[in-house]
């Protein structure tokens, strides 16, 4: 069974970085770490999920990062951790979430229901609607 825990701030950060640089491939740290919801994703006591957002200007949440183990992609487990962290930040008071993607990404945002609005030297700027409803495409 997939467990999702929310940890506010650097307790996030230290709580994710090892599965996070991982698979993002480095250190990676900024000075935004003690002000971002970081998600992981458990299967048993297994980190399998890490992510990274803000709620920004109280109505806007920025996705910094989605990241996967390799082992537990293309099973609907990056699907979950999309829609838990929409749910977390609709329960925040998000109406939208941003995103900026590597092209190669394109598909999956695109398959979560998110939406071009610009693209610019290999990374597309993306936005969803979180008034409107989604359902985890897993699942149905």
């Amino acid at each position: 069974m997939l467990e999702f825990t929310f940890v506010y701030g650097e307790n996030g950060y230290l709580l994710s970085k090892d599965l996070r640089n991982k698979i993002l491939g480095g250190e990676l740290f900024d000075n935004m770490e003690k002000e971002a919801y970081h998600i992981v994703g458990y299967d048993k006591t297994d980190q399998i999920a890490v992510g990274r957002f803000f709620v920004k200007a109280e109505t806007v949440c920025r996705i910094d990062f989605v990241g996967i183990r390799e082992d537990y992609r293309r099973q609907y487990v990056g699907d979950l951790v999309i829609k838990a962290i929409e749910d977390k930040a609709k329960s925040l008071g998000a109406k939208t979430a941003v995103l900026e993607t590597p092209d190669a990404a394109l598909p999956f945002f695109e398959f979560e229901g998110y939406e071009r609005t610009e693209t610019a030297e290999g990374k597309t700027k993306m936005r969803k609607d979180l008034t409107k409803e989604h359902k985890c495409r897993g699942c149905v």
